[in-house]
């Protein structure tokens, strides 16, 4: 017995709480489907347009809608977000890094591998 109350409870509050939310104050052709009164529900209608009032709809940044659909998809962050996670003095050693190795194999590939002043072969090819 006490389960279907608690059922018919709820079903009062989840009716009350729709109507509040729909902007509805005239609650009584709900009190009156569940046979109720104002004054028993008082403090629970109180409640409700106090909660409806503190709280507005909130939308989520852009920014966090992609990383939660690329954290739900299974999806990897790649080496560029990797990258922005790092703090700036290591963003920007890496960037060093990156910059200097281009310049050491762009410099390699257009002097032939070798310099030209030196004409002394490697010593592992010497072995021979």
């Amino acid at each position: 017995m006490a389960n279907s109350e608690d059922s018919q409870f709820d079903d009062l509050l989840d009716a009350l709480t729709d109507a509040m939310l729909a902007e509805q104050d005239d609650v009584d052709h709900i009190l009156d489907r569940f046979g109720t009164s104002q004054q028993q529900t008082n403090g629970f209608i109180h409640m409700i347009r106090n909660l409806r009032d503190a709280f507005s709809p909130q939308e989520p940044s852009d920014k966090f809608v992609k990383s939660l659909k690329r954290d739900l998809m299974g999806q990897s962050n790649g080496m560029t977000a990797r990258l922005r996670g790092l703090p700036a003095r290591v963003q920007v050693a890496a960037g060093f890094a990156l910059v200097a190795g281009f310049m050491l194999i762009t410099r390699r590939r257009l002097t032939g591998g070798l310099s030209s002043d030196s004409n002394e072969e490697l010593p592992a090819l010497q072995q021979s």
